[in-house]
């Protein structure tokens, strides 16, 4: 339970949830969420602000009962249970294998920057997901990191957001991949690339670097 707890929740699994009925609470930086609309439900993991407010209007989250620090989906039919993910596997493609892996065999050449981002922007996100700065952080570490992430989530746009999210936090296969957002892995490859370049480790001959680690 306490690894749940403190689990980070990807955009588009948030946005499953929400849209199924549950409901997420704030705690200080960041925010809880809840299988139904029910605090006392099950703790799936945490959400980052800036993620957060991306659902905002994309589901047209209100407040629950009157309360700024919970919110839930109006939209929401009755609560329902999720069923697993379970689409037709891909011609081509051995079952299992994640995106993720599939790109850093396929691209040798940029392997050590794909691992370089994944690892930059898993913890990244882990960061965002704490309530509030642990004691061997430095003070000016989660402000810095928040800003830097939804800055990310501006330049990216909501849509790209998710899918980079999908490939790198929860290594969705393409078989997976598709069945969410209705795209092939050319598009997965494409979120992965934008958000390499934000992180100044471009992965495509040609693309430029961004500022937030274009000095590391």
């Amino acid at each position: 339970m306490r690894a749940r707890t403190r689990k980070p929740v990807s955009g588009w699994r948030a946005r499953r949830r929400l849209e199924a009925g549950g409901m997420l609470v704030r705690d200080a930086a960041a925010f809880r969420l809840h299988r139904w609309c029910d605090e006392r439900s099950p703790l799936l993991g945490r959400v980052p602000a800036h993620v957060t407010a991306r659902l905002v209007p994309a589901l047209e989250l209100a407040r629950y009962r009157g309360d700024p620090d919970r919110l839930h989906c109006p939209a929401a039919p009755v609560p329902q249970k999720l069923k697993p993910l379970g689409p037709p596997a891909l011609e081509g493609e051995p079952a299992g294998k994640s995106l993720l892996d599939a790109f850093i065999l396929a691209h040798p050449d940029a392997s050590p920057r794909l691992k370089a981002v994944t690892t930059r922007f898993r913890a990244d996100y882990e960061l965002t997901c704490l309530p509030g700065r642990l004691a061997i952080h430095p003070p000016d570490l989660l402000p810095a990191v928040r800003s830097r992430l939804a800055g990310f989530d501006g330049s990216l746009g909501a849509q790209l957001a998710e899918q980079a999210e999908a490939v790198l936090l929860d290594r969705l296969t393409g078989q997976a991949f598709q069945h969410v957002f209705g795209l092939g892995p050319e598009a997965a490859w494409a979120a992965v690339a934008e958000l390499a370049a934000l992180y100044g480790l471009p992965v495509l001959d040609g693309q430029e670097a961004g500022s937030a680690f274009a000095s590391a």
